[in-house]
């Protein structure tokens, strides 16, 4: 490690921070003396029960000492049933949208930023020391903590390790012992490859000489080795797996001889067959919606990280649209200067309203302004407080919708899907000053009691948005009358 570099990058920090360097400095010895487990999965509430910071203050720490290269991110999707680490990147660019398998829940995912995905900072590898010794894995416990996703460390399955383990290098050929019951299902998996096979147990006791291993995928007989020990059984572990994908043993010894031909170091491990608990809520933690979220950390991590051609996908986000009533008229009654004028001081006006939501604003086209909100609850509150500012004017119709959508690589952020055509599709379609929901939007928890507490009339209507034999169920919410407005039936 070279101290100098690192005595710049502290220095650099501190300037931006505008802090003093020995501060800086404390906070970095205290931060990387942390266990391994935390200095490796720092987040800002790690951070502020370290160095007794606000949240605040702990995110914008490590936002800068990511750009001075104190701290590097690495982005993790995880499976939420088994909790296991499928996949790690270094920047949201370097995410794939395919699907991913889980070898311990055997179910296939997306990566989802807002369903699957955790970011956090570790010390840039530049600090390592390069005289440590590379360590091969052998302590399971050690393993469960590197490659288990950090909120699922304290579940209950400590003490659960698997029946047989091993770390090979590639190209290296190890062996896994154990001794299978009759009736037993057991599992061979190999995180890094995302693969795993099974072994079914039947039948009598093997003997010397007699014992056996089926090819289920090829139901030809797979011969053990002619030898008074144990089951035995060589097995190719592929870049893209296991070679075979399911065995079947009889009770006893078992040895399985594990060629590992992958391009990546694996640990490969045996368990009984596990039982999951199924997917486990987790409570609010620092995530990749966290960073979409967030305006300091999207423009840090997420903005000039995300490539052009590059989708993908983002759950819970709600979005409002908004758009001029008939903004012709407006702008040959007050000019191009005046019209322009008025429409971005209305543009910065909504900008700062919504923020103070979470909201942040992601397209604009003239007259029509696109908001992104971290749920629907937020938009929704927020749309209120712009229709009762605006309640007077009446030059704008706003809709909000919610679902699942695409994050888009480009300049700045961009977004792409089904809820986003539809809401703007709406606004085409409405006048007046109600405000619109989607149906998903408007069964979000808190919702319709906002509009209630309001004093909106809110009834369910089916809009045909795509064509006319598709029809679109969105909610039409007026709002209350002004008192002070005169009756037009009366002279």
């Amino acid at each position: 490690m070279n101290r100098l570099l690192l005595e710049e990058s502290l220095s650099r920090c501190a300037a931006e921070m505008d802090w003093p360097v020995d501060t800086v400095r404390n906070a970095w010895s205290r931060l990387t003396a942390a266990e391994e487990k935390r200095r490796l999965t720092m987040t800002p509430e790690v951070v502020a029960e370290i160095l007794g910071f606000d949240q605040r203050t702990a995110l914008r720490l490590l936002l800068t000492g990511f750009k001075v290269e104190l701290w590097q991110v690495e982005w993790q999707v995880y499976h939420p049933v088994s909790g296991w680490i499928i996949h790690r990147a270094p920047s949201l660019g370097d995410i794939t949208s395919e699907q991913l398998y889980d070898p311990f829940s055997r179910e296939s995912l997306e990566p989802d930023l807002g369903l699957n995905i955790l970011v956090v900072f570790q010390p840039h590898r530049q600090w390592e020391d390069p005289y440590a010794s590379v360590c091969v894995t052998t302590n399971w416990a050690t393993y469960r903590h590197q490659n288990l996703a950090w909120p699922f460390w304290d579940d209950g399955q400590e003490d659960l390790p698997p029946l047989s383990f091993t770390t090979l290098s590639t190209w290296e050929l190890g062996k896994l012992e154990l001794t299978v019951q009759p009736g037993e299902t057991y599992r061979v998996i190999s995180l890094e490859t995302r693969s795993q096979l099974t072994i079914r147990v039947d039948g009598e006791p093997a003997l010397p000489g007699e014992s056996f291993i089926l090819k289920m995928m090829s139901y030809r007989a797979v011969k053990a080795r002619e030898s008074g020990g144990p089951q035995s059984v060589d097995l190719t572990l592929a870049s893209d797996g296991f070679t075979i994908k399911e065995l079947e043993a009889a009770p006893g010894r078992l040895l399985l001889w594990i060629d590992n031909r992958s391009a990546v170091g694996t640990t490969v491990a045996v368990w009984k067959s596990p039982v999951l608990k199924g997917p486990q809520p987790l409570v609010q933690v620092w995530n990749a919606r966290s960073v979409l979220n967030d305006t300091l950390a999207r423009e840090v991590l997420l903005e000039s990280h995300l490539p052009e051609g590059s989708r993908l996908r983002v759950s819970g986000q709600a979005f409002v649209f908004l758009a001029m009533e008939n903004s012709a008229p407006l702008m040959e009654e007050r000019g191009d200067r005046e019209f322009y004028r008025f429409l971005a001081e209305e543009v910065s006006d909504s900008t700062k309203l919504f923020s103070s939501f979470g909201g942040f604003l992601f397209h604009k086209q003239i007259d029509t302004l696109s908001f992104c909100f971290p749920d629907s609850l937020a938009a929704v509150r927020s749309a209120l407080v712009w229709n009762q500012r605006h309640s007077e004017a009446a030059l704008w119709k706003i809709t909000v919708f919610a679902g699942s959508i695409l994050l888009t690589g480009g300049p700045g952020i961009s977004f792409f899907g089904y809820p986003i055509n539809l809401g703007r599709k709406l606004l085409e379609k409405i006048q007046g000053p109600a405000l619109w929901t989607s149906l998903a939007a408007f069964s979000y928890p808190g919702v319709p009691e906002a509009f209630l507490e309001s004093g909106y009339r809110c009834e369910q209507q089916a809009i045909s948005l795509k064509n006319a034999d598709h029809l679109s169920l969105v909610y039409e919410c007026q709002p209350p009358e002004t008192p002070d407005t005169p009756d037009q039936d009366q002279p």
